[in-house]
């Protein structure tokens, strides 16, 4: 079963046109934000993708149906990863951004 349409994996893919798109997954952002304790959902949900361009990885989280991205993340060879849970991964965001 897709959990995507057809215009919602068209709307993505060409929004990411400029990027190679390594990977992919429904998923809703979760943020410890305000209190850096306690995780807040974002109200967004969309698509994640992992993309590369030149030498640059990078998170993607697009709006399909409004074809817009919501969230990003740029990812340096310093990044922290955890897998908190299977269904939750958790890594530091540099700057909260208003979404």
């Amino acid at each position: 079963m897709d959990l995507l349409t057809v215009k919602e994996k068209n709307n993505v893919s060409s929004l990411l046109n400029e990027y190679e798109i390594l990977g992919q997954a429904v998923a809703k952002l979760y943020l410890a934000f305000p209190d850096p304790n306690t995780w807040s959902y974002s109200n967004n949900v969309g698509v994640v993708s992992l993309v590369k361009k030149f030498n640059t990885f990078s998170f993607k989280i697009v709006d399909a149906e409004k074809k817009e991205i919501i969230w990003e993340y740029d990812i340096d060879s310093n990044m922290k990863y955890t897998k908190s849970e299977n269904y939750l991964h958790v890594f530091p965001y540099k700057t909260f951004v208003n979404i």
